[in-house]
């Protein structure tokens, strides 16, 4: 939608204006009120409960991605069991279509002790890359790991996935640790503050 709507809202008179990707209210009477307008390009993200349905879509998608990784996921762990796992100690949260998974991020937020979520597993698919929505599903996975209690949120990558790195970095995520793993593979370790 490239131009402003407006749209009024209830007995207050309030107004939501969405003009390209920002969103604003107008305030009327006192009070602020937003009213959330639907539109073709907008990014739904789901939380991706616990069903067979949704663990053979993340399989999938994880497998149809695999090698964009370094190393690759599968070299790393067992899909299966790590898709389990996130499921039954972390979250999953995605961007569906009717029958399968666009863009995914499997984090945990379950350090009690350290109070630091972890990002696992992000990945978009390449019709939605650069539309903004990695970013989006990093926002969802900070605001689970807040609402849950976790003070920092950390991820790593390889050293040289330059367009992750940015990514994070736009997100408020800082290095911390580089390291090379058991695959050889240089590491970069990123961390944020959650307020």
């Amino acid at each position: 939608c490239s131009r402003s709507m407006w749209q009024r809202t209830g007995p207050t008179r309030s107004f939501a204006r969405f003009s390209g990707k920002s969103l604003s209210t107008t305030r009327c009477r006192g009070k602020i009120s937003l009213n959330i307008i639907k539109l073709k390009n907008m990014i739904n993200v789901h939380e991706l409960k616990k069903n067979e349905k949704n663990k053979i879509m993340v399989e999938k998608f994880i497998k149809r991605y695999d090698s964009s990784f370094k190393p690759s996921i599968s070299r790393q762990v067992e899909i299966t069991e790590y898709v389990e796992k996130v499921f039954s100690q972390g979250h999953f949260f995605g961007i569906k279509s009717d029958k399968s998974i666009e863009g995914l991020i499997g984090f945990y937020c379950n350090d009690e002790e350290s109070k630091r979520g972890y990002i696992t597993y992000l990945s978009v698919g390449k019709k939605l890359r650069g539309k903004g929505v990695g970013k989006t599903l990093v926002t969802k996975c900070t605001e689970k790991c807040e609402v849950e209690g976790m003070k920092k949120l950390r991820v790593q990558t390889w050293s040289d996935n330059k367009s992750a790195i940015n990514l994070y970095k736009s997100k408020g995520f800082k290095c911390v640790d580089k390291y090379v793993d058991d695959f050889s593979v240089e590491k970069i370790v990123l961390e944020k503050e959650i307020k």
